[in-house]
């Protein structure tokens, strides 16, 4: 083999060798840069999801405290509301007083104007409180906060 013939074939070995180490070196950091830049994104993506949600629920916390603090809501008078605690289902007849129809209609009225709302229940416990041995012993009411139940939809 020629001097002549070597040295192309040397200068096109070191030529491929150095095209190839390049080519991974490139492809290499093409891929930290790519990953570097989906992680930015996501990470934004993750701020303005954590933002969003941070002032929805701070509005649904505003929006119970708003019905809470009503007059008519937070009415300690329930001695005419329904009660579901022993109800048959076979003889069992819906009363609704005039204080408890001004509260189904309060509740009504904010599920209608929140469009993420689609159920409002209020609840009060009962005056019985339930004990450690299992017995049953009378106390005061417990005059809890209302609750929306906020479901997509």
């Amino acid at each position: 083999m020629k001097l002549q013939a070597k040295l192309l074939l040397l200068f096109l070995a070191c030529g491929v060798f150095i095209l190839a180490a390049m080519g991974m070196l490139l492809f290499s950091q093409l891929k930290n840069d790519q990953i570097a830049i989906l992680q930015n994104e996501v990470a934004k993506q993750l701020e303005n999801l954590d933002f969003a949600m941070a002032a929805f629920f701070d509005e649904a916390k505003n929006d119970i405290r708003a019905l809470a603090a009503d007059r008519t809501v937070r009415s300690r008078d329930d001695s005419g509301f329904t009660s579901f605690l022993n109800a048959d289902e076979t003889t069992f007849v819906y009363r609704m007083g005039p204080l408890e129809k001004r509260i189904v209609d309060i509740l009504n009225t904010f599920r209608n104007t929140h469009p993420y709302v689609n159920s409002v229940y209020m609840g009060r416990v009962n005056a019985f409180e339930q004990t450690e041995g299992g017995r049953q012993t009378e106390g005061g009411p417990d005059w809890g906060w209302p609750s929306a139940g906020a479901m997509p939809g």
